[in-house]
């Protein structure tokens, strides 16, 4: 995925900005939201990875970078441009106050990035919810988890739109045998 996100990311003409996050305390680089170093140009594909109070966009929204100047970025969504500024995810931990006699939370660690991630391809996870006309499925390593392959395939708005890295397997469909629990509900109905 990243690699096929970078390819397409030097294909693009024009210059490259790189947007550094800014990182307090204690933040695992495993729990980035997105890469700390966010490389991106004009018409790049991303995805935005926080809602909008404003209600323009949610997460998981797709859109194109449309400007980068004066290091600031704009995305083309829908017919218009918006600038896109920084947001701010905390870590949080827990820790027993003997005064209070209470668990609290408190801010570990921050990190500031622009919410984005490249997105000519993602992970089915960050897919969810989005319904794309085009969707080219590569489950090479397989499916992991149920629902998985049913959450890739039902993306895409019609079967004119899907592509498939290679024919479905039947471990590529891993059904959760509780979701039958249904049946036993409506038996005692009878």
């Amino acid at each position: 995925m990243f690699r096929l996100n970078d390819h397409f990311l030097q294909t693009l003409p024009g210059e490259e900005a790189v947007f550094d996050a800014e990182i307090k305390g204690k933040f695992d680089e495993s729990a980035y939201p997105t890469e700390g170093s966010l490389r991106l140009k004009v018409g790049a594909k991303v995805v935005l990875l926080r809602n909008d109070p404003a209600k323009r966009w949610v997460n998981g929204t797709a859109a194109v970078i449309s400007k980068i100047a004066g290091g600031k970025v704009w995305i083309e969504l829908r017919g218009a441009q918006y600038e896109i500024e920084r947001a701010t995810w905390e870590r949080i931990g827990h820790r027993f106050d003997e005064k209070k006699q209470a668990i609290v939370a408190e801010t570990e660690g921050a990190f500031r990035q622009l919410p984005l991630r490249l997105a000519w391809a993602l992970t089915i996870h960050k897919s969810q919810g989005m319904t794309l006309d085009n969707v080219y499925l590569d489950l090479a390593r397989g499916a992991f988890a149920h629902g998985q392959t049913y959450v890739a395939l039902s993306r895409v708005r019609s079967l004119a739109g899907l592509a498939l890295a290679r024919p479905l397997r039947r471990q590529d469909i891993i059904f959760d045998p509780a979701a039958l629990g249904y049946r036993e509900a409506f038996r005692a109905l009878r």
